[in-house]
This record gives structure tokens, sequence and C-alpha cells, in this order.
């Protein structure tokens, strides 16, 4: 297993802070949603979360971030400064503007992507690392989506008991369907490490969380939570000891 393995989670929004977000510009906008929101200045959050990773004492592995707006020149520059701070982007690589869930991971660090695990694969992604971990990374759709809750179930099933499994991200529960099937698929020995370590409430209303397999004794895990102001989502931060 990969010791002192540090996993960062935060859904960045597409860089649109607290108050803008993506999806409602489409809504008010249509197929022109995109040249509205790229009239919006988002370089105080960019920089923002940019400087949130610089400054943390101890640098993240794997830092997996959901709402990407990747191919934006607000991603092209992130990517860059990144890049400048030791990281590579790891992610499926589309042709066009979708917001979607990325890995950016230590340069230094062997891993290998897990391919083929949903249909609507812009959603997840998934890297195995020192042979047994396993980590997950995800943006559930808000609306109820069958058949990917039945492909995230069948991925846990395959990793769950011969692998170190990490799930971890925005997995929606605002919808009632999205949380009675993380509910069931919780019964199946995953772990809320959140709530394991003795905290009463979610992480957050939206649905962001940290779940470890059975096979990660819960005393090898710490989780720590951080509001920073340029995302809506809260910061995880887990760290396998």
């Amino acid at each position: 297993m990969c010791y002192k393995m540090k996993i960062m989670n935060l859904n960045i929004n597409d860089f649109g802070g607290i108050a803008n977000h993506r999806e409602e510009y489409k809504k008010i906008f249509n197929n022109k949603y995109l040249v509205e929101w790229d009239k919006l200045n988002k370089s105080y959050n960019v920089d923002g979360i940019f400087q949130y990773i610089e400054d943390l004492t101890s640098k993240p592995d794997i830092i997996v971030l959901q709402e990407f707006d990747i191919n934006s020149k607000e991603a092209t520059y992130f990517k860059g400064k990144m890049e400048g701070l030791g990281y590579k982007l790891a992610s499926e690589n589309p042709s066009k503007r979708p917001s979607m869930t990325v890995f950016f991971i230590a340069k230094g660090i062997a891993y290998e992507h897990i391919k083929h695990i949903h249909k609507r694969n812009l959603r997840a992604y998934a890297v195995k690392l020192c042979n047994d971990l396993v980590v997950y990374g995800t943006h559930v759709p808000p609306k109820y989506d069958e058949v990917f809750w039945n492909e995230l179930d069948c991925f846990v099933e395959t990793y769950r008991k011969n692998h170190k499994l990490v799930l971890i991200g925005d997995f929606n529960t605002i919808n009632v369907c999205n949380k009675s099937r993380l509910e069931a698929l919780l019964k199946t020995g995953l772990i809320d490490v959140w709530l394991k370590k003795g905290n009463d409430n979610p992480i957050s209303v939206p649905g962001d969380y940290a779940f470890v397999s059975e096979t990660i004794e819960t005393a090898d895990v710490e989780i720590e939570i951080s509001h920073i102001e340029f995302s809506d989502h809260p910061v995880i931060m887990l760290t396998l000891l």
C-alpha cells in the first residue's frame, strides 16, 4: 500500500466561485451560455484555488477536482500553474468544453488509469497505485441516473474486497434517489470516514463525501475539512497513514 498518501477533493464550480454556476447560465442562455460564461472574470477564483494548494504545508499526492471546465482559458492557465507546482493533469481528453472530474497527480507517482467505468465517463475518474490502492473520484449526476449508479455499484463490487478502495467526490445527495442509492451502497461495507471519525453531520448539504473500503483500517485514515471562499463546496483532505 502507498503509505502517507494524501488525497484532496474539491468541487471547484467551474471557477465560478460561490455566486456563479455554469449550469444556471445554460438554463438562461441555452446554446450561447458559454459565450456569456466566458465574459465572467474568474481569475480571483482560479488564483485563489491555486494559492490554497500552493500554501499547503503538506502537499496532496492526488488532487481530485469536480466541475473542471476543461479546455477553457481558466483551466489551461490553472493546468500550467499546477505543472509548475509539480503536478500532472490526469483525465479523459474531450474535444469540447465539458464540466468534468479530473485528477492532478504529483509527478513521480506511478499510476494506472482504470478505464470504462461509466458510459458517462467524464463524470468520474479512477486510478490504481502501488498495486492495491484504487482511488475513484466522481461528480454524480444531479438528476438521478440509474445506469450511472448501477455502474458505480459494479465498480465498488469489483474492487472493495481485494483492493484498498477510496471513493471521494460530490455524490449529489440533494436528490432523494441519489441519497437512497448511496445509502444502499454503504451497506456493502464502505465506510463514511467523516462520520466514522466521530462527526455528527455530513460534510456538506450538496453531498461531498469520502468513503473507504473495509480493507482500509479506520485508524489508518485521517480526514480534514476546510471551507474556502473560492467555491460553494468544502475541501476534503483525506490522508492514508
